[in-house]
């Protein structure tokens, strides 16, 4: 209907302007008539005729305004309708073998020219009227006659979509036409399926590694909130579990490390490179013990910013006790062979001097 109407008023100013045209150029042809009809009846005077000319012209509802004048500067003939409307003037010197025998003046109305172009206006805006009319009801009939059963097939079949259920297997449209359609949507609806069970699978997957690692696994921020925590880790913090990890909001960030600044250079390591590897720190459990951890970790980045990281730790609290005991145990032995009185030299198996004590290097 729209376009009905915007091709009307295209249509409309078309015919206006050409309309225009032909109004102006039929003044040119009155003028031109005129002109002849008056040269001879200027030129022998004969004053007779000459209104006989005028009031043919005036009996013509388009010429509004006609004065005919003399060589001599006399008024022969006039008439003025006073005419209200919009006017087209023309004036025409006259002359009979060169020589100005009078002077013609004449204005033709362009209000039956208007009238004419705001009737087609109407009428056509009325035909655009009752064909949108048609047009609607036409519409109205076919989307009803022929388009809502499958229609509402489509809709059953968009609800049980957003209802997450994708069972349907091969539906048939009630429409020939609809059938590719509904064919596409079932196809997308086994593929959204498919996926959704690889993702539960993929986080069944996922849960069972995060939860029965042995090494402890947590997600925190950079501010020290923690967002996931395993159990291992949990336990490896001194807590019982993993919720009663995430519900203490007083142990993190501020109690947990031994060292603060520890944590500065891990930050400022991993927003550098990214990640982290077997980075070493002490911590401290939420009983007070001491442990010492080796970390892996990877960052999250948003539009360059660090928002998360996600951690491996691994207590190697013993392991560095242990390998204290035993620097402690190589110092001990190494100082009662050096303290000894007599030359002490130690071989391998190839004879090659492996270690020797302090009287050795003396003699």
């Amino acid at each position: 209907l729209i376009s009905i109407v915007v091709l009307v008023g295209a249509g409309y100013v078309y015919y206006s302007m050409k309309a225009e045209a032909e109004v102006q150029s039929q003044a040119d042809v009155f003028m031109e008539s005129l002109s002849t009809n008056l040269e001879r009846l200027m030129w022998t005077m004969d004053y007779h005729s000459i209104p006989n000319v005028g009031m043919y012209y005036e009996s013509n509802k388009e010429i509004v305004y006609l004065t005919i004048v003399d060589g001599f500067g006399e008024e022969v003939f006039s008439f003025d309708k006073k005419h209200a409307g919009d006017i087209i003037l023309r004036e025409k010197v006259l002359k009979h073998r060169g020589r100005e025998i009078g002077t013609v003046s004449l204005g033709l109305s362009k209000s039956v020219s208007q009238a004419e172009r705001l009737l087609l206006l109407w009428t056509a805006l009325l035909l655009a009227v009752a064909t949108g009319g048609i047009m609607l009801l036409v519409t109205n009939f076919i989307l009803r006659r022929y388009l809502k059963d499958p229609l509402a097939h489509l809709n059953a079949m968009a609800e049980s979509y957003s209802n997450s259920d994708f069972d349907l297997e091969d539906p048939q449209s009630p429409s020939v036409e609809f059938q590719g359609v509904v064919t596409a949507l079932a196809f997308m609806g086994r593929t959204i399926k498919a996926k959704i069970a690889e993702l539960k699978q993929a986080e069944a997957d996922y849960r069972s590694i995060f939860e029965n690692a042995l090494e402890g696994m947590v997600q925190t921020t950079p501010e020290g909130g923690v967002q996931k925590i395993n159990p291992a880790m949990a336990q490896m913090l001194g807590y019982a579990d993993t919720d009663e990890a995430l519900a203490d909001k007083t142990y993190f960030p501020n109690n947990i490390y031994v060292q603060p600044e520890d944590r500065d250079r891990f930050l400022a390591t991993l927003m550098k490179t990214g990640e982290v590897r077997d980075f070493e720190m002490e911590l401290l459990s939420k009983d007070g013990e001491h442990i010492i951890v080796s970390i892996n970790s990877r960052g999250t980045f948003e539009d360059g910013k660090l928002t998360r990281m996600d951690s491996m730790l691994d207590n190697i609290t013993e392991r560095k006790k242990a390998g204290e005991e035993l620097e402690r145990l190589r110092n001990y032995m190494a100082g009662m062979i050096n303290s000894m009185p007599s030359v002490l030299v130690g071989v391998d198996d190839q004879c090659h001097v492996t270690h020797w004590n302090t009287e050795a290097e003396r003699v």
